[in-house]
């Protein structure tokens, strides 16, 4: 519960101020009172933050499972444990990255056990949303970091 209110209060207030920002600047541009034609954009945007917010926080919880920090990271992180020597686990790692289907670019590199790819995005709604302004800012690719670790046996 804590942490979905971090999370909501920490981007609503990031906006917040940013547009805050904006208003202030516009209004000494403008000279004195706000405008209604950058108060009525801004005060959408606002709006758009606070639903989205909500939005990705019942998105998390159906997902996951629980709402905590590394489920609302940018950074999502598995660590997977195979029984295999760290030569032929990393050879079957950069296989199965290879095989995953979307896959535009990979980049392993043995000395260091990493592979790196890039992962086209697939949208879960069939194009339906085209027009939705939150995803003309969105990322039109994933990217994986896989690191192999050698352990003990």
């Amino acid at each position: 519960m804590i942490t979905s209110l971090f999370f909501f209060v920490r981007l609503v207030a990031a906006w917040f101020l940013t547009l805050f920002l904006v208003v202030v600047a516009t209004s000494e541009l403008f000279g004195g009172d706000p405008q209604w034609f950058i108060l009525t954009p801004c005060a959408a945007i606002l709006a758009l933050v606070i639903v989205s917010a909500f939005s990705h926080l019942r998105r998390v919880r159906l997902i996951a499972g629980t709402v905590n920090a590394s489920a609302l990271s940018n950074r999502q992180r598995r660590q997977v444990e195979v029984p295999f020597e760290a030569g032929e686990a990393f050879d079957l790692l950069a296989a199965a990255i290879r095989e995953l289907p979307g896959i535009e670019e990979v980049h392993s590199a043995r000395d260091s056990l990493q592979v790196r790819a890039k992962l086209q995005r697939i949208d879960p709604y069939g194009g339906r949303h085209r027009y939705n302004p939150m995803r003309w800012f969105g990322a039109i690719r994933n990217q994986i970091l896989a690191t192999v670790t050698p352990g003990d046996g």
